[in-house]
């Protein structure tokens, strides 16, 4: 589709920065409102003390381009954006720089972050009352033995499973309740269960080997092992965009990674590995990760220390990273890093925080694109390509204000 050459200029803090050349697209752009940060917005808002999660363990708040190829963008190419926007890496690194997460901010949305009084890392995690509990015969019966009998013993922790709402015990490795899991897979709408079409209360129609856990509980984190920090990129102050998204599969220490996608700023696929996890897989949450047995076990499959390893080398302190709640990518990776790019965030939730829409309700309200239908679950590729439209869309949004506020016309 053609479109007509345009001059803007990127403001940032009431100053001008450099011209950027853009090809201004001839068709209709979905209407956007720009929000501020949801950390800004009055604190639950219009908060009834619940929130709903999937069976992955994360809030519900809930196109792809062309095959990408192997290369690396360069700071010093260009390549067109959504709407013909064409732009080098370092300009689109500038215009990132205004949706970063303020680094304040970062513990209260669950990113993990160092204490610097104890020098230990943490992570926060809101707490939620009254959790919907999924009903089941054998598990009630079963309930009160095993509070009585596994609380007394020594390194037993209760847990709250994040697909049936019930407690269970483990120790710092291994399963100290061996009841099966009766939950819901689908999602709570309009009174009943997507997936089979029951009522709340009922017993779940999904049968899993045991409870699971997400790895964190209500409140502060701390202290937690294995974390590593980005590192300074040196003299070459390297600007890099890249797009991330993890999946997870569970085991007695919760989440854990099992494969890792990163994409460049153009949507070309940097890194690409299936993970071993340092622990046994309880569940490997195939219907959401799309990750098998077979897939972990590979050849191909790395150790978790080598994939952070990798991740190291690539990123760095100054690296802006896109993704769609990546608090959890972060968690399981086990990378402190602030330089974030939230599209949870950045499209807050109409509620308010701590609330946060799915990324496959942001592409169809924005895009009109049916995002994450396979029944082998996610791909992660088509789930980073899609915080990359939405970014880039709102960076246009960004600079059709900015043209706004400090347009002026000549009176004749």
């Amino acid at each position: 589709m053609g479109g007509m050459c345009q001059t803007i200029s990127i403001w940032r803090n009431g100053k001008k920065t450099e011209p950027v050349n853009v090809i201004e697209q001839t068709q209709n752009v979905p209407p956007m409102q720009y929000y501020p940060h949801p950390s800004l917005v009055a604190p639950k808002r219009n908060h009834r003390g619940e929130v709903h999660y999937s069976t992955n363990g994360q809030y519900l708040s809930p196109f792809s381009y062309e095959e990408p190829g192997s290369s690396i963008f360069t700071s010093t190419e260009t390549f067109s954006g959504p709407y013909g926007n064409r732009f080098t890496e370092d300009q689109i690194y500038t215009l990132l720089v205004d949706f970063i997460i303020p680094p304040g901010h970062l513990f209260i949305n669950g990113f993990p972050v160092l204490n610097e009084a104890t020098n230990n890392v943490q992570i926060f995690k809101q707490c939620f009352s009254n959790p919907l509990v999924v009903y089941s015969e054998e598990k009630k019966s079963n309930s009160n033995k095993d509070s009585s009998h596994y609380s007394k013993q020594i390194n037993a922790h209760e847990r709250i499973c994040v697909r049936c709402k019930s407690g269970f015990f483990i120790t710092n490795d291994e399963y100290l309740t061996k009841d099966p899991c009766y939950f819901h897979w689908g999602k709570l709408l309009n009174h009943s269960f997507s997936c089979c079409k029951q009522s709340p209360g009922s017993i779940g129609c999904t049968t899993g080997k045991l409870h699971v856990w997400n790895g964190t509980v209500d409140g502060t984190n701390e202290p937690l092992e294995g974390f590593v920090k980005t590192k300074s990129s040196g003299l070459g102050n390297k600007q890099n965009v890249f797009a991330l998204d993890c999946e997870m599969c569970y085991t007695v220490k919760g989440l854990e990674l099992s494969r890792v996608v990163i994409l460049s700023c153009t949507g070309s696929i940097v890194y690409d590995h299936f993970v071993k996890p340092d622990n046994e897989v309880v569940d490997y949450n195939t219907r959401y990760s799309g990750v098998t047995e077979s897939d972990i076990h590979s050849s191909t499959a790395k150790s978790f220390s080598n994939v952070q390893s990798d991740i190291l080398k690539l990123f760095t302190e100054d690296t802006i990273l896109v993704g769609h709640s990546l608090d959890n990518d972060l968690r399981v990776l086990k990378i402190l890093h602030s330089k974030i790019a939230d599209t949870s965030l950045i499209f807050p939730h109409h509620r308010g925080f701590p609330f946060k829409y799915s990324l496959k309700h942001l592409m169809w309200t924005n895009f009109g694109k049916n995002i994450q239908t396979s029944d082998s679950g996610h791909n992660p590729y088509e789930d980073a390509s899609s915080c990359l439209d939405l970014i880039y869309l709102k960076i246009r949004k960004q600079q059709e204000i900015h043209n706004s506020q400090y347009s002026y016309t000549m009176p004749y």
